[in-house]
């Protein structure tokens, strides 16, 4: 059994919760109920936890350079596709489940929690992960993160193919400069307009901040890189203060200390493994869920703060249970077929 990093495998988890509570704040009416009691715990869910993308952000930038360590990237499409499959699969599930319960429950649903259903030209633009591009509705919460994701991969792959050198520590030094520049114009610039927010120079002062984490602690030069890109970052912070670049680089550095802390117990690992690997399935399927849960809400009848806060809850457990069950019997055999 290969040892894993285990900070990365609870930082994804515990951002994987706070996304499901973010949703639950925002579109839920139970939310609205336990709210008039505890305003400071919504609130804090509605505008404080949705930051935990940056974390995913990090994350993802981090393993996505572990993948590429001590190899050039010869040609960027087949890598990108393969990422592409690995994505869509499970992404397409989950719209068509939200599509179909948005058909089927909307009598007695609240329009806040109802994606806007376009048709076709919709569809399509979701299909080829362009719907903030295309500024078309999005037909599920949170969604825009995966259309986000492959971009920043393809800007990741394209940016090692064009910087690729047959010295291998000449390579490891154009590369390393090169993500740093595009980290550091992310944050100085695009990072601070908000009509960039559809496209992947947005994000990428978090996940080229990620990339360079993975590669300081294999690399003597990234690491030097990481170092400075750190500094600036931190001073971009400084001057145009944002919690959210501030939460990239605590967790840039809990993951370039923690890198080599791995787990033996098998038990542990097993549980840990298995609530890592779900965390894309809870990410992807935790809004139809939440859609559910407001379904029977509703035919309940129940608007106690006590029973809000225990059915919310209980939802939150049983969604946990059931990406687990999504992730072993939907995503990995999907992942095997795509291969």
């Amino acid at each position: 059994m290969q040892d894993r990093i285990v900070i990365i495998d609870i930082l994804k988890i515990l951002a994987a919760q706070l996304i499901f509570w973010h949703h639950w704040s925002a579109y839920t009416p139970m939310a609205d109920v336990v709210a008039l009691t505890w305003p400071s715990g919504v609130n804090f869910f509605y505008h404080s936890a949705r930051m935990a993308v940056q974390v995913f952000l990090v994350c993802a930038g981090f393993l996505s350079a572990k993948t590429f360590v001590n190899q050039n990237v010869d040609q960027f499409l087949s890598p990108i596709m393969e990422r592409y499959l690995r994505l869509v699969p499970l992404y397409l599930l989950a719209i068509c489940v939200t599509a179909i319960l948005s058909f089927m429950l909307a009598q007695g649903m609240t329009p806040r929690i109802l994606p806007t259903q376009e048709g076709l030209f919709q569809w399509m633009a979701h299909i080829l992960l362009l719907q903030d591009i295309l500024h078309m509705p999005a037909m599920s919460a949170g969604i825009w993160y995966v259309a986000i994701d492959l971009q920043l991969f393809a800007c990741l792959c394209l940016l090692l193919w064009v910087l690729k050198n047959s010295n291998q520590q000449m390579h490891v030094v154009k590369a390393s400069v090169g993500i740093a520049i595009l980290t550091l114009a992310s944050a100085w610039f695009f990072n601070l307009q908000p009509e960039w927010d559809g496209w992947a120079v947005y994000f990428f002062a978090a996940y080229g901040l990620g990339v360079l984490t993975a590669w300081a602690s294999i690399y003597k030069q990234s690491l030097m890189v990481w170092i400075m890109c750190i500094l600036l970052l931190a001073l971009s912070c400084w001057v145009y203060p944002r919690d959210r670049l501030l939460l990239s680089l605590a967790t840039s550095l809990i993951l370039i200390m923690a890198n080599n802390w791995r787990i033996q117990s098998y038990s542990i690992h097993r549980w840990i493994d298995g609530l890592s690997n779900s965390t894309y399935a809870l990410f992807l399927f935790h809004f139809p869920f939440l859609m559910l849960m407001t379904a029977l809400w509703g035919v309940l009848g129940i608007d106690s703060f006590n029973w809000a806060l225990i059915y919310s809850i209980t939802g939150c457990l049983a969604m946990g249970l059931l990406s687990l069950g999504l992730n072993a019997w939907v995503e990995t055999p999907i992942r095997r077929w795509t291969r």
